[in-house]
C-alpha cells in the first residue's frame, strides 16, 4: 500500500515502511496534488493500492439528521446540501459523500472541492494505481480507532488549525463540528475542557483525542490520547504512515 497525504504543513508519501516529504510551496491542495502528480511521474509506481489522505483544512464535514423514512436519491442529495449551506453557506464546487447510515439516525457526510477529487482520479487512472481510495484525515482516523468507540465520548481529531470535534450516540456520531485553533504539542487536552464546558457535558465524559505526529502529553482525567507512534513527527508524515496501513 502506498499512503499519501496533503496537508497545509506539507504533503508526504509513505512507502513500505519509509516516510518522505514531497516539496510543496505552500499549503493549498493544488499545488501539493502537482507535488504527488510528480512524484508518480518520477518514480512510475507498479500498480498496487494507494490511498491519499487530506487535510481537515482541505474537507467540509457535518452530520446530516435522517428521517426514518424512505427518501429518494434526489430528496437525500437535496437534503444533505441545505445540511451542508446552512453550516457552510455556499457549496458550489464541492463534490459531497455521505455515509450509508440507517434511517431515523444522524449520518455523516463529508464533501471535499470537486476538481480535488477529479484530479485525483486522473492521476490514478493515469499511472494505473490500484485503489485510489480518497478520504478526509479526521475519517481514517476514526476507523482506525474505531474499536474503541463507545455512546457518549467525545472524540477529537486535530490537524493544521482545525479541531473536528465530534460525540458519539447510541448508534453513530450524534453531532460534529469544526473549530479552528492554534494549535501545539501541549494545548489540545486544555482545548478538549473547553469544548466539555461549551457543550454543558459533564468533565468527567471519557475524551478520545488525536493529533498527528505528536505523542500523548500530559492528558487530564477521563482522557485518552490516541497515537501512531511515540516518537513526534511532521504531521503530514503521521498522515501518510496512516494511510499506508491495510
Amino acid at each position: 500500500m502506498i499512503g499519501l497525504a496533503l496537508a497545509p504543513g506539507g504533503v508526504a508519501v509513505a512507502r513500505g515502511g519509509s516516510c518522505l516529504a514531497l516539496p510543496a510551496s505552500d499549503g493549498d491542495w493544488p499545488t501539493g496534488l502537482a507535488a504527488v502528480g510528480t512524484w508518480l511521474a518520477a518514480e512510475r509506481p507498479r500498480r498496487g493500492l494507494v490511498r491519499l489522505l487530506v487535510s481537515n483544512s482541505h474537507v467540509r464535514i457535518c452530520t446530516v439528521p435522517w428521517p426514518g423514512r424512505h427518501l429518494t436519491t434526489e430528496q437525500q442529495l437535496g437534503w444533505t446540501a441545505l445540511q451542508f449551506e446552512t453550516a457552510y453557506g455556499d457549496m458550489q464546487g464541492w463534490q459531497t459523500v455521505l455515509d450509508p447510515g440507517v434511517y431515523g439516525q444522524p449520518r455523516v457526510a463529508c464533501a471535499m472541492p470537486a476538481a480535488l477529487v477529479q484530479q485525483w482520479h486522473a492521476l490514478c487512472g493515469r499511472y494505473r494505481l490500484g485503489g485510489g481510495a480518497l478520504q478526509p484525515y479526521v475519517v481514517a482516523a476514526w476507523n482506525h480507532w474505531r474499536r474503541l468507540a463507545r455512546p457518549g465520548q467525545f472524540w477529537g481529531v486535530a490537524e493544521s488549525d482545525r479541531i473536528v470535534w465530534a460525540h458519539r450516540g447510541a448508534r453513530g456520531w450524534a453531532s460534529i463540528h469544526v473549530a479552528k485553533a492554534a494549535l501545539d504539542a501541549d494545548n489540545l487536552p486544555g482545548l478538549a475542557v473547553r469544548e466539555l464546558r461549551l457543550q454543558d457535558a459533564a468533565q468527567d465524559t471519557a475524551l478520545l483525542l488525536h493529533q498527528p505526529g505528536q505523542g500523548a502529553p500530559a492528558a487530564q482525567a477521563a482522557q485518552r490520547w490516541l497515537a501512531l507512534s511515540p516518537q513526534q513527527e511532521p504531521a503530514s508524515h503521521a498522515m501518510a504512515r496512516l494511510a499506508a496501513q491495510p
